[in-house]
């Protein structure tokens, strides 16, 4: 699912139209149309925490949408070997749903 469909199917399933959700957030009607529309990405990880607090979905869940790194992890100063190991285990793990 993208970023996109997922802000969506999550709006509309609390119900809530652009406005609301924007007033929530404190951004722009215009923003949330955007981001809804695939023009526009979380722009810091504070949006990403609010949109997590507002949805009571993990940030985890909203850095692998964006296709970034949680700040935590980017903190590690991980090396490219580090990296390149911890991608391939994750890899690995069989996800169950």
């Amino acid at each position: 699912m993208l970023l996109s469909e997922f802000i969506s199917f999550k709006r509309n399933e609390l119900k809530l139209s652009q406005a609301e959700l924007a007033d929530r957030l404190l951004i722009s009607t215009a923003y949330i149309n955007d981001i809804e529309h695939g023009r526009r990405f979380p722009s810091s990880d504070n949006f990403i925490v609010k949109l997590s607090q507002v949805f009571n979905v993990s940030t985890d869940y909203f850095y692998y949408l964006t296709g970034r790194i949680p700040p935590d992890i980017r903190e590690m100063n991980l090396t490219p070997n580090n990296v390149s190991f911890l991608y391939s285990q994750f890899r690995q793990k069989e996800i169950n749903n």
